[in-house]
C-alpha cells in the first residue's frame, strides 16, 4: 500500500484544533476533509488540509480541496485562480473543471465557462455531466442549437440525466419549440429541491399527472418557481378554473404575492384559497405545479393565453403612489422612468443578468426624464448614494413591501427600464411599457433574436450583442428613451391647450 499518509498531533476528533489522527491514509483524510467541509467545520477542515499539503504536496485531489475551501469561504476569485493553476499544472480531475466552471458562472464569465466546458469534455468524453456543462455553457453563449446537440450526447451516455434534460428543455423552449420543450420541462420536477412542500398528497406522481379532478375535488396549484414565474403563469388560472371549481382551488405561493393576486383570483376563480409557501394544506386531493400547466394547456407560441393586461394595481393605492411621486419629483413635464438593474443576489444567474447603476449613466443624462429607482437592498442604496447623473432620481425601493406596492408604483410610471427580474413580469402582466435589458443567452421565456415578447406585448427587448457587453444595450435603451421624450414633447407642443 503506497498511499501518502498525514501526520499531526491531534486526536482526529477536532477537539484540539480539529487535527487528524496520526498516520491515517490519504484517502481517509480526504473523506474526513469532505465531511468536515460539508458539515461546516471549516477551521478543522483547513487544519487537516495543511497536514495533507505537508504529506502530499503534488496530489491533484489536494488541489481540488483547496478550491472547495476557497469557494466555501466566499472567495470565488481565489478559487478560480487555484483551479486554473491546478489545471495548468496538469490536473485532469473531473472536479477541477467543475469547480472552475462554477466559479466562472459566479463571476459572470460566460465566455470563460464555454472554454472550460470544452476542455472538460475533452478531458472526460465519456462523462455525461461534462457534456451537460457544455450544453449549459453553449446556452449561456446564445447557442441553443449547440446546447441541444451536447444534451443529446449527454443523454446518449445517461438517458436519465436530470441536468441534461433540464438544459434540453430550456434550449427547445428558447427556440419556440414548445411542444417538445414542455415535455422535457417535466424532468425538472424529478429534482428533489424543486417541489419543497410540507404536505404532499398521497398518490401524486409529479407533473406527469395530466388528468384533471372532478369539479368537487380539492386541487393544489403550487408556485414551484420564483415570484416572477408565478406572475407569468397565473394567466392559466382561468384554464384551471374551467376544470375545477374556484372554491376547490388552493394556490400556494409566496406571501408577498397574495395582496396582488387576491383580486385576480376573485375575478377568475371565485372562492379560490391563497396559502403561503410552506403552510399545511390539508384535504388536497391533487396537485399541479403552476409551471407545468402550459404543457397541460398545449401552449404554442400562437396560443399563449391572454388577454393583456391581466393584473391590475389597486386604484386607491395607485392614486396614493401617484401623489407621492408628484410630491417628490420636480415639477414640469418629465417622462417618469422606473429603474431596476439587479435581481435577487442569491439567484444563481444574477451576476450575469445584473449590472451596477453606474452602467446606466447614458440614461441618466437624458433631459426630460425623471428616474424612480425601485431597486432594493444595501448594495443598491450605496450605489444610489454615489449617483451624480443629470436626471433627477428618487429611490422608493425600501418603501415597497410587497408586489401590490410595486404594482401601485408601476401604475404611476410612463416606462420601466430593467434587467430580467420579477417586477418585469409584473409590468408585463399590467401592460406597463417596459424596456427589458437581456444578457447573452437569456432565459427561455424571452425566446431568441426577438425584440418583442408574445408573453407580454408591452415589453421591448434589448439584447447583449456579446457576453457581458452591457454598454451597447444601455446605449440602445438611451436612444429609445430619448425618442420617447421627443415624441411626448411633440404631443404636448401640438396640444390645443398649448395654442396649436
Amino acid at each position: 500500500m503506497d498511499e501518502h499518509r498525514t501526520s499531526s498531533d491531534g486526536d482526529g476528533n477536532g477537539a484540539a484544533g480539529g487535527e487528524p489522527q496520526v498516520g491515517i491514509p490519504l484517502s481517509l483524510a480526504f473523506a474526513v476533509f469532505d465531511d468536515w467541509l460539508q458539515s461546516g467545520r471549516v477551521g478543522a477542515a483547513e487544519t487537516l488540509l495543511a497536514a495533507i499539503d505537508a504529506a502530499a504536496p503534488d496530489s491533484g485531489p489536494r488541489a481540488l480541496r483547496h478550491v472547495a475551501l476557497a469557494s466555501l469561504r466566499k472567495q470565488p476569485r481565489l478559487a478560480l485562480r487555484l483551479a486554473q493553476a491546478a489545471i495548468a499544472a496538469g490536473g485532469k480531475e473531473h472536479g477541477l473543471f467543475r469547480a472552475l466552471y462554477d466559479m466562472q458562472i459566479a463571476l459572470g464569465d460566460d465566455r470563460g465557462v464555454l472554454a472550460t466546458a470544452e476542455r472538460g469534455t475533452a478531458a472526460a468524453p465519456d462523462n455525461p455531466d461534462a457534456w451537460t456543462w457544455l450544453a449549459d455553457a453553449r446556452y449561456r453563449n446564445d447557442d441553443p442549437e449547440g446546447a441541444i446537440e451536447a444534451c443529446r450526447t449527454a443523454l446518449g451516455l445517461d438517458a436519465k440525466s436530470l441536468g441534461a434534460h433540464s438544459v434540453l428543455a430550456e434550449a427547445l423552449l428558447v427556440l419556440g419549440r414548445y411542444e417538445e420543450g414542455w415535455e422535457e420541462y417535466l424532468w425538472r420536477f424529478r429534482r428533489p429541491h424543486v417541489l419543497q412542500l410540507r404536505v404532499t398528497p398521497d398518490g401524486w406522481e409529479g407533473a406527469r399527472r395530466a388528468d384533471w379532478p372532478h369539479r368537487d375535488a380539492r386541487l393544489m396549484v403550487y408556485g414551484d418557481q420564483g415570484m416572477g414565474d408565478v406572475i407569468q403563469f397565473i394567466r392559466y388560472l382561468p384554464f384551471i378554473a374551467e376544470r375545477c371549481a374556484g372554491e376547490h382551488i388552493v394556490l400556494v405561493c409566496a406571501q408577498q404575492l397574495h395582496p396582488l393576486l387576491r383580486p385576480y383570483l376573485d375575478r377568475v376563480a371565485p372562492g379560490a384559497e391563497l396559502v403561503p409557501l410552506g403552510a399545511p394544506t390539508p384535504g388536497v386531493a391533487m396537485m399541479v405545479p403552476l409551471s407545468a400547466v402550459p404543457r397541460l394547456a398545449g401552449t404554442r407560441l400562437d396560443t399563449i393565453p391572454g388577454p393583456s393586461p391581466y393584473l391590475h394595481a389597486d386604484p386607491a393605492a395607485a392614486a396614493a403612489w401617484r401623489a407621492r411621486l408628484d410630491a417628490r419629483l420636480p415639477p414640469g413635464r418629465h417622462l417618469r422612468v422606473g429603474l431596476i438593474w439587479s435581481g435577487n443576489p442569491q439567484q444563481g444567474n444574477n451576476p450575469i443578468r445584473a449590472m451596477p447603476l453606474a452602467h446606466l449613466a447614458p440614461l441618466t443624462e437624458i433631459d426630460g426624464i425623471a428616474l424612480v429607482a425601485l431597486q432594493k437592498g444595501e448594495a443598491a442604496e450605496a450605489q444610489l448614494a454615489a449617483y451624480s447623473g443629470r436626471a433627477p432620481l428618487i429611490s422608493i425601493g425600501p418603501e415597497l413591501n410587497d408586489f401590490a406596492d410595486t404594482a401601485a408604483c408601476l401604475a404611476g410610471l410612463d416606462l420601466l427600464v430593467a434587467t430580467d427580474t420579477g417586477p418585469v413580469h409584473l409590468a408585463g402582466a399590467m401592460g406597463v411599457p417596459t424596456f427589458l435589458m437581456l444578457a447573452r443567452g437569456a432565459d427561455w421565456r424571452w425566446l431568441r433574436g426577438r425584440s418583442d415578447s408574445p408573453w407580454y406585448p408591452s415589453l421591448r427587448l434589448f439584447r447583449q450583442p456579446a457576453s457581458g457587453e452591457w454598454p451597447a444595450v444601455v446605449a440602445a435603451v438611451a436612444e429609445a428613451v430619448t425618442a420617447l421624450v421627443a415624441g411626448a414633447s411633440s404631443k404636448v407642443a401640438s396640444s390645443p391647450r398649448n395654442g396649436a
